[in-house]
């Protein structure tokens, strides 16, 4: 378990993040600030997350990340994951602009991914809906949180 969770923190954000760099060129390198020029930026990080949620959909119908076994599937699923992507895009789009880059945020996709599943070792349930993994409707309120705060942020600074 401490070589899993070493092996975590440590190399696997940087492998996953040659994994998620083709996202995050098209969602954070090219949508975002596409729509950062017709909108305003709070809007742009939200619709583009809304967009990024709705691409998993496929995936979340096959089961994937939730399993099937939960009601509202797959639908809530849907939800849940969208809600999910809004919130941590709502960072990723934070990093970009701060950073003026997409590497940044595939490193930040990258460490999510390696350690999403780690929350699967307290549970006695597995995977679902509700969490334990950062993606569950009780897991994600920490992004929640932290991208409200952001766009509350942005959009009383300007």
């Amino acid at each position: 378990m401490a070589v899993q969770v070493l092996f975590s923190a440590v190399l696997a954000p940087f492998l996953n993040m040659l994994l998620a760099i083709g996202e995050e060129a098209g969602w954070r390198g090219f949508l975002y600030p596409a729509l950062g020029e017709r909108m305003p930026k709070v809007r742009a990080a939200v619709l583009s997350g809304v967009a990024w949620g709705a691409w998993h959909a496929p995936l979340i119908a096959m089961g994937y990340n939730y399993g099937s076994d939960y009601l509202g599937f797959p639908a809530l699923g849907i939800v849940a994951m969208t809600v999910f992507c809004m919130a941590f895009g709502t960072f990723l789009c934070y990093l970009r602009e701060r950073s003026g880059s997409v590497w940044p945020c595939a490193l930040a996709h990258g460490s999510l991914n390696a350690v999403a599943g780690l929350g699967l070792w307290f549970s006695c349930s597995g995977y679902g809906i509700c969490g334990p993994t950062p993606l569950g409707l009780l897991g994600c309120m920490p992004t929640v949180l932290l991208a409200v705060w952001l766009l509350v942020k942005s959009s009383t600074s300007r």
